[in-house]
């Protein structure tokens, strides 16, 4: 399943010149986002922009990702801290129809990302479930919402985000970039034939190259 993302562009300078260590803001909503990185001694300018094209300020939430990472030294008053933030309807999450939804927007859980950090007992309450199956849905929300992390990445689908997230287990831009590209294929390919992963993604060891070196520049960015 291919999920649509909004990458948000926080510029951040230091209010003092020593190096400071980067907050991490990752799980956090914007205002969170903002607030953490006000109490380690940066100041925010938020924007967000469409992947896919055109400016859209204020339509992210919950922060998936970070780049430079949480512990990063800077002193430069033209950092950029970079968040990404799934924003897919939680009826996006597999199981979870209109009805649901509905639901759990009455419970301000409107988004893949609200939905990924929520604690199951409220998604059970709300839903009127048993604690285990919030969990799955809380679970795959989870998965969808680092998906929309990787799909940041320019060379990185919807597609071969998911499969990197369910066969590899590799939920960052920053994990990919780590990443051995001929283990990695290894371990996709292998993903697939147990079914983990879908059919139709091409995971030979070019390809998914393409996605570790893709990723490096994405984090030097």
């Amino acid at each position: 399943m291919a999920v649509g993302s909004r990458v948000a562009l926080v510029t951040a300078g230091p209010l003092i010149r020593r190096a400071q260590p980067v907050p991490d803001v990752v799980g956090r909503d914007r205002v969170a986002a903002v607030q953490g990185l006000a109490a380690g001694g940066f100041s925010a300018i938020v924007t967000a922009a469409s992947r896919r094209g055109g400016i859209v300020p204020g339509t992210f939430d919950t922060v998936a990702s970070q780049v430079p990472a949480a512990g990063t030294l800077s002193a430069d008053p033209t950092a950029t801290i970079k968040v990404v933030a799934a924003t897919e309807p939680v009826t996006a999450v597999r199981g979870i129809g209109p009805q649901a939804g509905t639901a759990l927007r009455k419970a301000r859980i409107t988004t893949v990302g609200d939905l990924a950090f929520a604690a199951p007992e409220v998604v059970a309450e709300t839903l009127g479930i048993a604690v285990e199956r919030a969990t799955d849905f809380v679970t795959a929300a989870g998965d969808l919402n680092d998906a929309a992390s990787l799909e940041a990445i320019e060379e990185v689908d919807g597609a071969a985000a998911l499969a990197l997230v369910l066969g590899a287990g590799v939920r960052r831009p920053s994990q990919l970039a780590a990443q051995d590209s001929a283990a990695l294929a290894r371990t996709l390919q292998a993903a697939r034939r147990r079914g983990a992963v879908a059919e139709g993604i091409t995971l030979d060891r070019r390809t998914v190259t393409t996605w570790v070196e893709a990723a490096k520049r994405y984090g030097a960015a």
